[in-house]
């Protein structure tokens, strides 16, 4: 498995070193009313499509292992290489300061690879949330 987890790290990496190309959401949609004021980031951001992340970035929700598969260690190494391509695509993850596990964060990263959508931009962040505001849901844990 470990083989597999590097190989898959090393695409990961591979990946963030060449950022997902953005269209020019202001030449696709030179009618939008934003574009007269330059206000540029209000036409992408009404107008870039909410894509799935697994569609996004070329990586199937397959490609991840199940978290039962995978020791700390590896799901540290997953986690790293995941948070680091959404970085590099300017996809920032909000959570905790600090975690239960690495496994705990891997499930929820594979998570919402799987189920959310992302819209990529050409300027600012878009921002996925982890907590889903009822205690009883929270994948953290209270302490957390």
């Amino acid at each position: 498995m470990q083989n597999y987890i590097s190989q898959l790290c090393e695409d990961l990496e591979l990946a963030s070193q060449k950022p997902v190309e953005i269209p020019d959401y202001k030449l696709l949609n030179p009618n939008h009313p934003a574009v007269d004021y330059g206000l540029d980031y209000i036409v992408a951001w009404e107008c870039a499509p909410d894509t799935p992340i697994h569609e996004a970035f070329g990586f199937p929700v397959e490609a991840f292992p199940p978290p039962e598969q995978l020791t700390e260690a590896q799901a540290t190494q997953l986690n790293e290489a995941i948070l680091k391509l959404w970085e590099a695509n300017n996809v920032i993850a909000d959570l905790p300061t600090r975690l239960p596990s690495q496994l705990v964060l891997y499930k929820e990263l594979r998570l919402k690879w799987q189920d959310s959508t992302v819209r990529l931009l050409p300027d600012g962040e878009m921002h996925l949330d982890f907590c889903y505001y009822v205690e009883g849901e929270c994948p953290w844990g209270m302490d957390f």
